[in-house]
């Protein structure tokens, strides 16, 4: 098992390969991520992120109506992102805000495709990192309303937590043997913290594909990999009922001081939510599907 440096560069040219799903918490909506049809109309070969709109009719309230046109054209500009760096990602991104802010019609438009391709939990194309930038510029943008830019600062406050690289956010919980542990008690190796919720039906199907992982079981019992399960809803009831649906070779854990939400210390916007941690604790994976940390522990 090596570090978090180590495989950076594996682990984002993975994430382009895969697709994120998840059950949302109540009172969360769902929606469907189809892409939009082909279209050259208002397309470019441009591969520079800071002109790659520089030929697009931002005064144009038809086009945004069209998802061969606006949505197509944005889509394309996302799948540039991973190809540069991110301090080209950021200009590119502000820029692009920059241009669309004048007219109101296109940048609400614009602002609701970010939000949707880069922060909904179903969004195969999600990235944090990118949407902090989009927040900062609208969380700044005299074009936002005072509501709107307060609802921008707090949702950047919250995407800024536990981001990759960074140290993990250290809680307690109770285990299924009525033993209070802390998170940090599990250094040393590298980790797997799961949130999930009990009614949750994806979550027992991502569970039952974990268990079934002949690579994980083999970790786990070489001592290389400790998984870590945890229900941060507060229902100690459900959360016994359910422990049987966790392998007997994991921890369960349950929030017994009930302050991952209340507190927000985790942005828990689907379930199951999966973090991937190095020996010493820093984060490799944030909310990724669970296919790519197989093949990232395969590749350790």
């Amino acid at each position: 098992m090596t570090s978090f440096k180590k495989y950076s560069t594996i682990i984002t040219q993975l994430l382009l390969l895969l697709t994120l799903a998840g059950c949302h918490r109540k009172g969360a909506k769902q929606r469907e991520h189809d892409k939009p049809a082909n279209s050259t109309e208002f397309q470019t070969n441009n591969t520079n992120l800071n002109s790659y709109w520089n030929d697009y009719p931002f005064t144009d309230t038809i086009a945004i109506k069209n998802p061969n046109i606006a949505e197509q054209r944005f889509v394309n500009f996302l799948a540039q992102l991973p190809k540069h760096p991110l301090n080209e990602v950021k200009d590119g991104i502000e820029s692009m805000l920059k241009q669309a802010e004048p007219n109101q019609k296109v940048f609400e438009f614009f602002k609701g495709q970010y939000e949707h391709y880069l922060a909904d939990p179903n969004s195969p194309v999600r990235n944090d990192q990118y949407y902090e930038y989009v927040l900062s510029y609208l969380s700044q943008s005299k074009a936002s309303s005072d509501t709107d830019r307060i609802r921008y600062k707090l949702q950047l406050e919250m995407i800024k937590k536990n981001q990759v690289g960074m140290q993990i956010t250290d809680f307690s919980y109770l285990t299924s043997q009525g033993q209070i542990e802390r998170l940090s008690d599990k250094g040393g190796n590298v980790n797997m913290l799961l949130f999930y919720d009990p009614t949750c039906p994806h979550c027992k199907e991502i569970l039952n594909q974990l268990n079934s992982s002949e690579l994980l079981n083999k970790l786990i019992s070489s001592k290389h990999l400790n998984v870590i399960a945890i229900d941060p809803l507060g229902d100690k009831k459900l959360w016994k009922e359910y422990q049987r649906f966790i392998p007997s070779n994991w921890t369960n854990g349950f929030d017994h001081e009930d302050i991952l939400i209340k507190k927000q210390y985790y942005s828990l916007h689907a379930y199951p939510t999966i973090y991937l941690l190095d020996k010493a604790g820093k984060i490799l994976l944030k909310d990724p599907d669970y296919q790519l940390v197989l093949q990232i522990l395969e590749k350790m």
